[in-house]
This record gives C-alpha cells, structure tokens and sequence, in this order.
C-alpha cells in the first residue's frame, strides 16, 4: 500500500496523543507499514502540514490524523481542495465527536485497522459546510458543525480554562463545559438573529444560540441534531430562542439525549445555503474552535471530503 502520513497532535488531551501514537507506530512497524510523521507544534500548524502533504502528493494519497476534533478540523481545512487525499482518524480528543459521528472506532489499533484496510473498500464521501465571513471575506471548512452565541461563548471559555487539563487528565474534561456553561449563564445577552434559509426569512426575537450541524454530535457526544446525516446534501439548523436560564439549562441536560427537540423553544430547519445576521456581534466557533463573529453566510458542499470510516449506510443510521 502507499505511504501513510501521520499528523500527531502530541498535546491532545494532556500529552495522550503522544502515547498513542507509540502504540500505533509499534503496530505500524509490525505489520511493516510504511509511513511519515510529522508533529503539530503550534495552533492552525495542523492544516499547514496537511495542506503541504496535498499539493505534493502524487494519486490517492492517505493523511492520518491522531488527535481531537481540533486537531481534525485544522487538517480538513488544509485538505479541502485536494481530490486525491483521502482522510483517516485515530481519536484521542476529550471530545471525539468526528469519531462518534462517522462510526470511526475509538480504540487505535481498530481505527488503525480500518485505514490499513480501507483500500479493500471503495470511497466513501461526506458533506461539509463552507462559512464566509464579512460578506465573502474569510472561509472556514466545518465537518461536526458551527455555532454562534451561547455555545460559541461556552466553548470558547473551556478552551481556555486551566481547568479543562487538570481534568483531561482523568477523562472528565467534559465537566468543564458544564462549569463554563453555568459561569456565562450570568452574564450572556440574547440577541435577535434573522436568518435566511434558501430565500426563506426567518427572524428570533432573543435567541441564546444557533446551531448548523452536519452530524448529530457536538460538546462531547451531546445530540444536538439528532435527524442530521452527513450524506443527504443539507446542513439542519437548531435555534434556541425566548427561554429561562432555569429552562436554557434543562435543555442543555436533555441535548444528551437528544431530548431538546421537544422544547417549544427549540426550533428545527434545515437548508442548503443559510445566512445569519445578529441585533450584535455574536462570537462563532467551527467545529468547537472559534472562528470569527457574525454575519455570516454559509453553504453546504455536498460529497467534498473523502474518509475512512464505515459505511456510508452506517453513517445514517
């Protein structure tokens, strides 16, 4: 089989990315893969590595990435334009939701497995949204989802607290979203969102925040669009408008269950081509990593990226 390059995120949930790559490169050596490596070192490294590998890669070429959804989000937006790269996972985030929603085992040597084996099936495609910034300024790729307001705030405090590391360090670095999430309950200001779905208008009077999701998980296996499928050419829109705190809370514990749908302030839509302008600025994030602040004007890109996962009737289920 051709060449396999690794991208490492060593730092990944506290130096675990690391560790997982030794067992991977042992099982790699035993089965004499062959391979190249290559170690993130900084923020957005990730997608410049990835996007070096594609513009020399020469046929289907395979690029690996060993690290969180972070991690995988930086390599798709290096990869994007590349026809030729096919992308591979090895999970080792605290989150994982790429990995939990398009079927990729959690266990290395299994996921490993699966690329090693992946030319005795044929491609599989999935969709991913396109975000403009400033009126077709700045684009961001996304393969989980986007968000602005609340969850944006939320996501952007936990991937800045000290505290997020201490508890990596015993897998519960899910709590600290939930810690966050109470701290900015206090002080976040709704806004009115309109928003234009395929040339439909809508308009939310005081929204908490807004949702594009290409697959039903985010925030760590939270369902947040429990009817989205990666494959069916459209992105599903989840707002959360007029509510409590008490009541933003409640819907926050029943998104694990997907139980928010049920809330009369929570309101489903779905759509090809979607534009979102805010009463203010709203901070956004792509895939749990921020990103900039509305407005903003996204898309979805039907069967742009090539993965190694299940089936793609597996991906619908």
């Amino acid at each position: 089989m051709n060449t396999l390059h690794f991208i490492v995120n060593p730092q990944s949930k506290n130096g675990y990315g690391e560790h997982i790559w030794k067992v991977v490169k042992a099982e790699l050596e035993r089965r004499r893969v062959r391979y190249q490596i290559y170690f993130t070192q900084y923020p957005g490294h990730a997608s410049a590595i990835a996007e070096e590998i594609a513009k020399g890669s020469i046929g289907e070429t395979v690029v690996v990435a060993v690290g969180g959804d972070g991690t995988i989000h930086e390599i798709i937006n290096g990869i994007i334009h590349y026809s030729s790269i096919k992308l591979g996972i090895i999970p080792c985030g605290s989150g994982n939701d790429f990995a939990r929603g398009y079927r990729i085992p959690n266990e290395p040597l299994l996921a490993l497995k699966q690329i090693i084996e992946h030319e005795q099936k044929k491609r599989e495609y999935i969709d991913i949204g396109k975000v403009r910034f400033n009126h077709g300024g700045k684009e961001i790729f996304f393969a989980n989802n986007m968000g602005a307001g609340f969850d944006a705030e939320v996501a952007s405090g936990a991937n800045k607290s000290k505290l997020k590391l201490l508890f990596n360090r015993f897998s519960l670095g899910g709590l600290v979203y939930g810690l966050i999430l109470i701290k900015k309950l206090f002080s976040f200001k709704c806004s009115r969102i309109d928003i234009n779905i395929d040339g439909e208008q809508y308009s939310f009077p005081s929204t908490w925040f807004i949702t594009i999701a290409n697959q039903p998980f985010y925030g760590g296996g939270m369902i947040i669009a429990p009817e989205a499928i990666a494959t069916d050419g459209e992105l599903n829109i989840v707002i959360v408008n007029q509510l409590s705190k008490i009541k933003l809370l409640a819907v926050f514990v029943s998104v694990f269950w997907g139980g928010h749908v049920k809330f009369k302030e929570v309101t489903l839509l779905s759509g090809k081509k979607i534009s979102i302008s805010s009463s203010h600025s709203l901070l956004v994030h792509a895939d749990g990593e921020i990103c900039g602040n509305t407005p903003l004007e996204l898309e979805v890109i039907p069967k742009a990226l090539s993965i190694i996962s299940m089936s793609k009737q597996s991906l619908q289920t």
